[in-house]
């Protein structure tokens, strides 16, 4: 009898074995595909950094660019850049003018802004 409980002991320890490695095999299955999702998550932001690496690159290469052009628009004589400044008003009263004046000034701001560029 007494091997009997033994025996039922060492029945009921191996069920609980068996239970919890099934158990640690789900939550190790558990893991593995949290593990690609977040590979794949690396994968995806990998991308998104290098795509806003790229998207830096570009601006940088255009402020470069309008630096560059901030930097030729000081080295105009100042008469020609007093020129170009008063432009805007030429322009705004260009908008208001009769069609005959309209087209002589455009020539006019034309031609000075030839000379400037």
């Amino acid at each position: 009898m007494e091997y009997n409980e033994d025996f039922a002991r060492l029945e009921q320890f191996v069920e609980r074995l068996i239970d919890s490695y099934n158990q640690l095999k789900n939550v190790n299955s558990d893991i593995n595909a949290l593990l690609l999702e977040k590979e794949q998550e690396i994968v995806d932001l990998q991308e998104k950094v290098k795509d806003l690496q790229d998207d830096r690159n570009v601006m940088l290469n255009r402020v470069s660019g309008l630096i560059e052009r901030i930097d030729e628009w000081e080295l105009i004589p100042r008469r020609k850049r007093n020129n170009l400044i008063n432009l805007p008003h030429l322009l705004k009263e260009m908008q208001g003018s009769p069609r005959g004046r309209l087209y002589g000034k455009r020539s006019m701001f034309q031609a000075e802004t030839q000379q400037i560029f």
